[in-house]
């Protein structure tokens, strides 16, 4: 496996409880960057947003979103910036309960020929702002 620093950065949405949270339908914004430790050739970098079931019974998932980033090689401890947005849809929203939990997240995929792909995620909370 290639031995990559990916740096994750999220903005947008509200920081509650070491967590950020996002509006549905919202903008989820931010920035990554990828440090690797050797030279490697990588076909493609994906962002995608995603969510999925976990507890009891079937697990569902979906990817509502992705993105490819513009990156070819990557050289030895030369960090490369991209910038990324994604658009949330209505629903579902974040649960948590005691049978199900709906987790959502961003990803980061580098694929990499002919070896393991390196992924990073980060979870996001989506739910409607609160009346005041």
């Amino acid at each position: 496996m290639a031995d990559i620093d990916i740096e994750v950065t999220l903005r947008g949405g509200e920081l509650e409880g070491g967590s950020r949270c996002y509006e549905p339908g919202s903008m989820v914004q931010g920035w990554l960057r990828l440090t690797p430790r050797e030279d490697v050739k990588c076909d493609r970098v994906l962002v995608r947003l995603e969510w999925h079931t976990e507890g009891r019974g079937d697990g569902d998932r979906d990817c509502v979103a992705e993105i490819g980033l513009a990156v070819a090689g990557l050289t030895a401890d030369t960090s490369v910036i991209r910038d990324f947005n994604l658009t949330l849809p209505k629903d579902p929203w974040s649960y948590a309960g005691h049978y199900i939990n709906v987790i959502w997240e961003v990803i980061v995929v580098l694929d990499i020929s002919f070896a393991r792909d390196v992924i990073r995620k980060e979870q996001i909370v989506v739910v409607p702002q609160r009346a005041s």
